[in-house]
């Protein structure tokens, strides 16, 4: 009906129609892409962290045997001694959140200008991300420092 239509009003101009969710959808594939290949890399890179930081959580734990025995024979707590290694990767996974922010939020924010649709940038995306990452570090590191804050002081202190 509306090429009949048309046809009636031009005589010479062919009828060409499109939707305009699928120009919509044209026009953001590039992005999708994007996304999907950043969500990949993102996940990779997270693997790949979690890994380097196991291997810097056993390096410090095989570095300070001989104080997690000495501080078992003191009295101390299974949980107290995971506190104590595990505030210090803690405390660096904090500096670096900082560090990352600004310059996340500076990259969004140029990212964000060639959207014509765009959402405004909340710093509560910051702090919950942040948040992710110590719980994951924690839930990677923990497993680790438990099994040697229950290891049994005479191993580490046999040689002394």
């Amino acid at each position: 009906q509306i090429e009949n239509l048309w046809n009636k009003l031009t005589s010479n101009e062919p009828f060409q129609y499109f939707f305009l969710d699928d120009e919509l959808n044209k026009q953001y594939q590039e992005e999708k892409r994007t996304g999907n290949l950043a969500l990949f890399f993102t996940i990779l890179a997270i693997s790949i962290a979690c890994l380097g930081l196991l291997g810097l959580v056993s390096y410090s734990i095989a570095r300070r045997t001989k104080e997690i025995g000495v501080r078992k024979i003191m009295g101390s707590d299974p949980w107290s001694i995971v506190l104590l290694l595990s505030s210090e990767t803690i405390t660096l996974i904090a500096i670096a959140s900082l560090i990352a922010w600004p310059l996340a939020w500076f990259y969004l924010k140029n990212w964000l200008t060639d959207f014509a649709y765009r959402i405004h940038l909340n710093p509560l995306v910051f702090i919950l991300t942040t948040f992710l990452v110590i719980l994951i570090s924690v839930g990677t590191i923990l497993w680790q420092t438990y099994r040697a804050a229950l290891r049994n002081p005479a191993e580490a202190l046999r040689y002394e």
